[in-house]
């Protein structure tokens, strides 16, 4: 639960669990040698920030399952520079673009934005300005701020384009954000040693001092 860095493998190895082959537990394995290997791991918070400012970001692959097509949602959001929340999971509208899968990505970031904003003024952390959901794709922060029915999205259901409702009423703030620094690119695809290891610190997960 306090290991967000393992969440895109696992959920991989997960869709194999009904008949998995010899790579899928090749796979297991490399996964449990990650977790040994940084066992002492976990969250901190804290850190020179904003004290109680909510920020997301949102993420997704295209058409990254090879069995369904579907593509992979990626969210998480940073509260003292450590993350509280955080999902990785395949998106039931089968996207037809790069732009409509992040569009779909940043819609469901909205509505756990929402949620978290009501969580955080009930325990006396009111969110005086607009969450900033940061992004690294431009044609979709384009379509929330151009809230017109192109013919590219003429087709999306009418409850993914909730995001819209949200930046009208001032409750998020859409960014964009370079690739380099979108934060829950981890939780859509693989990434190399050292891009792992650099998100894996700005999310706040280190290495925690023992009693």
């Amino acid at each position: 639960m306090t290991r967000p860095d393992a969440l895109f493998a696992v959920n991989a190895c997960s869709r194999q669990s009904i008949d998995p082959g010899v790579p899928h537990w090749e796979a297991i394995k490399w996964v449990l040698a990650y977790l040994a290997g940084t066992i002492e791991f976990g969250i901190c918070y804290g850190g020179t920030g904003i004290a109680n400012h909510l920020v997301g970001y949102s993420d997704s692959d295209f058409a990254g399952c090879e069995d369904t097509r579907r593509s992979t949602s990626g969210l998480i959001f940073i509260l003292n520079e450590g993350a509280i929340s955080w999902t990785c999971h395949l998106q039931k509208p089968i996207a037809l673009s790069t732009a409509e899968a992040e569009y779909y990505a940043a819609g469901h970031a909205s509505k756990e934005i929402a949620w978290q904003r009501n969580l955080l003024e009930e325990i006396g952390f009111k969110q005086q300005e607009p969450t900033p959901l940061l992004c690294d794709n431009k044609s979709t922060i384009m379509m929330v701020h151009n809230p017109v029915f192109h013919a590219r999205t003429k087709h999306i259901e009418l409850k993914y384009h909730f995001i819209r409702k949200e930046f009208k009423q001032k409750k998020i703030r859409l960014l964009s954000v370079p690739s380099a620094d979108e934060l829950a690119d981890f939780l859509t695809k693989p990434l190399k040693a050292e891009a792992l290891q650099l998100n894996r610190k700005r999310i706040g997960v280190c290495s925690l001092p023992r009693n």
